[in-house]
């Protein structure tokens, strides 16, 4: 998955929903783009990767059993804490 740190929200529930992508994926993503960008733009006190992946699989275990997917599924994003 390339180019999930561009894509909007309503943009990423469709690709998970439609099994284009999982949220695994995405996840490693946006948490790959972070660690990336994070030396220069010191928004983050903690990522917290393990925890994301796991929703994120649980998310994509739904999707596998066939069972609808809330208006909001989509894997866990990106808050900073730091207000900049």
């Amino acid at each position: 998955m390339s180019g999930a740190s561009g894509t909007t929200i309503g943009e990423i529930r469709s690709l998970v929903s439609s099994g284009q992508a999982s949220a695994q994926e995405i996840c490693r993503a946006h948490l790959h783009r972070a660690r990336a960008v994070e030396p220069r733009v010191k928004a983050f006190k903690t990522l917290l990767d393990a925890t994301a992946l796991a929703q994120a699989e649980s998310i994509d275990r739904e999707r596998r059993e066939g069972r609808p997917l809330g208006p909001l599924a989509s894997p866990p994003g990106i808050t900073s804490t730091q207000g900049r």
